[in-house]
């Protein structure tokens, strides 16, 4: 129970900071453009999760990284 709490403050304090990213990128007026590659972010993306700030396939990247270097430690 108290490893499901913590996966979800986690997945909580991840969120809050891709939100504090995408409200950023408003003022710097670069929402709706990633910012790995600066492509455009695809409308669809955006309407389903407004705090997107990296395309689907650049942010399935990032997730599969992040999986293989926790999975070697």
């Amino acid at each position: 129970m108290l490893e499901k709490e913590g996966n979800l403050v986690s997945r909580g304090i991840e969120r809050l900071a891709r939100v504090e990213r995408a409200l950023g990128k408003i003022d710097e007026g670069t929402y709706g453009f990633s910012d790995i590659s600066g492509h455009p972010i695809p409308d669809e993306r955006l309407e389903v999760m407004p705090d997107a700030i990296n395309t689907v396939t650049e942010q399935e990247s990032s997730e599969q990284f992040d999986q293989q270097s926790r999975a070697k430690e």
